[in-house]
């Protein structure tokens, strides 16, 4: 590629990033709606190419495309629980998150910052709890197709959605660490 197309490549995308990165709502907005998009669109393949409880496997012996369904929460938790209750809570998290977002200034980032891990991190669990939710209100569960396993060891069939949570959680926990060590 040409480096000045690719050096007015990169201009733009840090350009984007600064604006959205000073509207915290547009910022998490953008974040939240990729995540949904990536979440459906994936879901959607799934469900149209592989029958319930076919694989295809990706990594011999590690990695699987699985479908799979799952009325529990995030990698089957709680299974057993009727998937109301994860609409409710669901919806009361993203509630909380929106009335966080809010809530935040600028005042509220350390140095100055306007892009924030923050930010970025209730904007993936927001997503993820979103693509959930709209698997559960047009299904009554929530399509899982991720399978990740060693030998015996398996870990529960998970989605985008699931996976944008966890690193969401992850990245509060570690911007939470920080942001404290920083006052």
């Amino acid at each position: 590629m040409n480096p000045a197309i690719k050096s007015k490549q990169i201009f733009l995308f840090r350009r984007i990033l600064r604006t959205a990165g000073a509207n915290k709502y547009l910022l998490s907005g953008v974040i939240a709606l990729v995540v949904v998009a990536a979440d459906q669109v994936t879901k959607s393949i799934i469900r149209s190419k592989i029958p319930l409880y076919k694989s295809i496997t990706v990594v011999d012996g590690f990695f699987n495309i699985t479908h799979v369904r799952n009325k529990g929460g995030a990698f089957s938790l709680l299974s057993g629980m009727n998937s109301r209750f994860f609409m409710i809570a669901s919806f009361i998290a993203l509630l909380i998150i929106i009335m966080y977002l809010i809530k935040l200034q600028k005042t509220d980032f350390p140095m100055g910052r306007v892009f924030d891990w923050l930010i970025v991190s209730l904007s993936l669990i927001s997503g993820g709890a979103i693509g959930n939710m709209i698997d559960r209100m047009r299904f009554g569960e929530v399509i899982d197709f991720l399978d990740v396993f060693f030998k015996n060891y398996h870990w529960p069939a998970f989605n985008i959605a699931d996976s944008s949570i966890t690193t969401g959680v992850i990245i509060l926990l570690i911007d939470m660490v920080f942001r404290r060590k920083e006052k």
